[in-house]
């Protein structure tokens, strides 16, 4: 929600929160935070910062269970760029 506020350090504080937990894959929300992160790129249309972003989601395996629902978004919306 941090990345959407109307100060710019706010949505810098948001971005660096967000980058840590994307690059954090130990984590248990390591791939929502890459998702919404690749999101916010892609949305300021820089589509190589959202694709590198999405690139571990995209190799993900979707057929097996516990397969992360962010990957399917992921693999979804790649096509569309």
């Amino acid at each position: 929600m941090r990345t959407d506020a109307a100060d710019d350090k706010t949505v810098q504080e948001g971005l660096a929160d967000l980058t840590a937990i994307a690059n954090n894959k130990s984590s248990g929300s390591w791939d929502e935070a890459a998702y919404y992160l690749g999101l916010y790129y892609w949305e300021k249309n820089d589509i190589t910062q959202a694709k590198a972003l999405w690139q571990d989601l995209r190799d993900m395996p979707l057929d097996i269970e516990g397969a992360s629902p962010w990957a399917a978004r992921v693999q979804a919306k790649l096509p569309l760029i």
